[in-house]
């Protein structure tokens, strides 16, 4: 695992995850596998209720490689046709390699989600 110098890395891309529906079941929507050689920093998270009556919630974490989880947002409820910033680009969290973002929403169909990072080697 040689994790890239923050300080002056080789390369810095720019990528998106773009969920249309967020599932009810956890699920791994981001995985910076083991021997990447890489470091993801999570720019933003944004998750909007596209549902326009019924409010639902968001929980979102980080599982490392030992199965450790650390969350970033728990069961918070997003409004009805309302939009909700889990991170931005002010409170950076960084994928180290062999981690991996989750995301789960209480009900079907209620949420979409963009996922914003920098992919840097």
């Amino acid at each position: 695992m040689a994790l890239p110098d923050l300080n002056s890395p080789t390369k810095v891309e720019g990528k998106n995850v773009l969920l249309q529906e967020v599932p009810t079941t956890a699920t791994g929507v981001l995985t910076n596998s083991n021997g990447s050689n890489a470091t993801l920093r999570l720019s933003s998270i944004y998750v909007s209720n596209i549902d326009g009556s019924t409010s639902s919630d968001i929980t979102a974490y980080i599982v490392d490689g030992s199965s450790v989880t650390g969350y970033i947002a728990s069961t918070i409820s997003v409004p009805s046709d309302a939009a909700l910033m889990t991170i931005t680009k002010d409170s950076n969290i960084y994928l180290m390699e062999d981690n991996t973002l989750y995301l789960q929403a209480s009900s079907s169909g209620d949420l979409s989600c963009i996922i914003s990072y920098e992919d840097i080697t």
